[in-house]
């Protein structure tokens, strides 16, 4: 109806588990060919489920920012995945299990990690050595003070890393990907 022609992976399963009430809303139609009928709407539901499963098991076998978004995988959630894997595997070899991490980009890293890391989302605002921190999209528990080490990682795009050094002097680089640098900095100064 709105003329979107791809759809978020969440949505899949709604599109696919609509062709059996389909069949089931059109039984009248096909009241003279029903065994018929259901049997091709439940071939068609199975050929949907494979296709999207085997899409998405080539997505997470290759590290590809390009496929196609009608398909059910839109090009935005594909790459970042892929720009989240090398800060992942930064944090898993140095031995970190909290960061911060960028909004859209935090649940992704803790995917990535099978829940070895916790990121506290945040918004890189504009304004000056101002970080508006989320408290909603991970654990809660997890992220009180208590329960943290006196220093975290803090993910920032490299665009944004000079200024971000420049307004938070207690910031450590301690890594660069192809994407994000990393800055160690005490936990009370992030909070």
């Amino acid at each position: 109806e709105n003329g979107t022609r791809w759809y978020d992976l969440y949505y899949v399963p709604v599109i696919v588990l609509a062709f059996p009430l389909l069949a089931w809303e059109m039984e009248d139609i096909l009241e003279a060919a029903r065994p018929l009928g259901v049997r091709l709407a439940g071939i068609l539901c199975c050929v949907c489920f494979l296709f999207q499963g085997a899409y998405t098991a080539y997505y997470l076998r290759v590290d590809r920012g390009g496929m196609d978004a009608w398909s059910g995988l839109p090009v935005q959630n594909l790459n970042l995945t892929d720009e989240c894997r090398d800060c992942v595997a930064f944090m898993q070899q140095n031995g970190y299990t909290h960061g911060v991490m960028q909004y859209w980009y935090a649940n992704v890293m803790m995917e990535l990690s099978d829940g070895d890391v916790t990121m506290l989302p945040y918004l890189y605002t504009l304004e000056p050595g101002v970080l508006q921190m989320y408290q909603w999209g991970t654990s809660k528990t997890a992220m009180r003070r208590e329960n943290l080490p006196d220093r975290i990682p803090i993910f920032v795009i490299h665009q944004y890393a000079d200024d971000f050094q420049a307004n938070h002097p207690s910031a450590v680089c301690v890594w660069q990907g192809w994407k994000f640098t990393a800055f160690e900095m005490p936990t009370d100064d992030i909070l």
